[in-house]
């Protein structure tokens, strides 16, 4: 039941639709067509202030296959922006306006869990250091810290007057006025939490829409980023259940043991019990975490888990390391604390297998 219910949910999700602008017909099928020689400016916000970063892109016929985005009607112009383009200013001796092509392309976020019931597991590295590694490679990332330990908010060195719980207690507080830019980490954006998330779980249960109310606060910022990954408690509460519901899809990360398995299979019953609020929440993929290659009992789990659900388990693997431990310490991701490290480039190397999911 637990091979094929995973084999029936994993997908390669656009969390995108194309659709036709109305001032290029109507039918759901068509391509947009920017006019020849028109240019716009490929935007990443928050924009890189290098000047060595600025450059201009001229409109290609169309757009590539790969690439699928929300279409709507802007009349004071257009700013679009690819994914996997890195982010780039408009050059102030191009010439032309920034935007002046006749659509108006919003990339909507694709929306990310970090999920599994069991603790100690990796979920809070795995959030940071992929969040990072995603900005690394031109991404507009939001980290969402829904643990009342707020281990995700003190691993990126964060102190704040607000956090998540105000958000989802209507304290006046909603999540854009929470959000927090990181000037450590360009490009990576950061919703902290607090002690006071265990008592406001307690507090939404009295609240009309529980389960929705981060969903609700998210698509209201969804437009601004490229991914938004959720750090969610290891317990099936009211905050991992508004983490599932708001999610797209789930990353699990799992330790190569066997009674790590177990895990699994209680994440597999919350999704279960979930899909009545979130029908279309899809598992992308389980990550194997803090693996030591050295051990038996790890290469044959790891193992055993790759010969039962196949791809569904992604190609890269985070061993263990020493730097992931000393940069969580040091309040930076490993990016930050030893950027040319084994360890970097295997969270690279995970973040490109998450794009290509998407």
């Amino acid at each position: 039941m637990w091979s094929s219910w995973f084999a029936r949910t994993f997908t390669r999700a656009s969390t995108t639709s194309l659709s036709a602008c109305p001032g290029w017909g109507t039918s759901s099928s068509k391509r947009p067509i920017s006019p020849s020689g028109r240019r716009c400016a490929h935007l990443a916000s928050p924009i890189s202030s290098s000047p060595k970063n600025a450059r201009r892109i001229r409109c290609k016929a169309g757009l590539t296959k790969s690439t699928k985005f929300l279409v709507g009607w802007g009349w004071t112009g257009v700013t679009w922006r690819c994914r996997g383009m890195p982010p780039v200013l408009p050059s102030a001796n191009s010439g032309g306006s920034a935007l002046d092509c006749p659509f108006r392309l919003h990339v909507v976020a694709t929306i990310i869990a970090i999920a599994n019931q069991k603790g100690g597991v990796g979920k809070t590295t795995t959030t940071a250091n992929l969040g990072a590694s995603l900005a690394e490679l031109g991404q507009r990332v939001l980290l969402v810290d829904l643990d009342p330990q707020g281990n995700l908010t003190a691993a990126f060195g964060v102190k704040a007057d607000s956090s998540i719980a105000d958000a989802l207690l209507d304290r006046a507080r909603p999540l854009p006025v929470v959000i927090i830019e990181n000037s450590q980490h360009p490009g990576v954006s950061l919703v902290p939490s607090a002690i006071a998330l265990a008592t406001a779980e307690a507090a939404l249960m009295a609240k009309l829409g529980r389960e929705m109310r981060l969903r609700d606060q998210i698509q209201a910022i969804a437009d601004r980023f490229d991914f938004i990954l959720i750090d969610t408690p290891p317990s099936l509460g009211l905050l991992t259940i508004n983490s599932l519901v708001a999610a797209q899809v789930v990353i699990v990360p799992t330790e190569a043991r066997f009674f790590s398995i177990q895990g699994l299979q209680m994440l597999q019953d919350s999704i279960s019990e979930t899909l009545y609020l979130n029908a279309s929440l899809k598992v992308m993929g389980i990550l194997l975490s803090k693996i030591d290659t050295r051990l038996r009992e790890e290469r044959a789990v790891s193992k055993f888990l790759r010969e039962r659900w196949g791809e569904l388990v992604f190609s890269t693997e985070i061993k263990t390391n020493s730097k992931i431990l000393e940069a969580g310490s040091a309040g930076v991701s490993v990016f930050r604390y030893n950027g040319a490290g084994k360890a970097a480039a295997s969270y690279l190397a995970l973040a490109r297998e998450v794009m290509s999911r998407v």
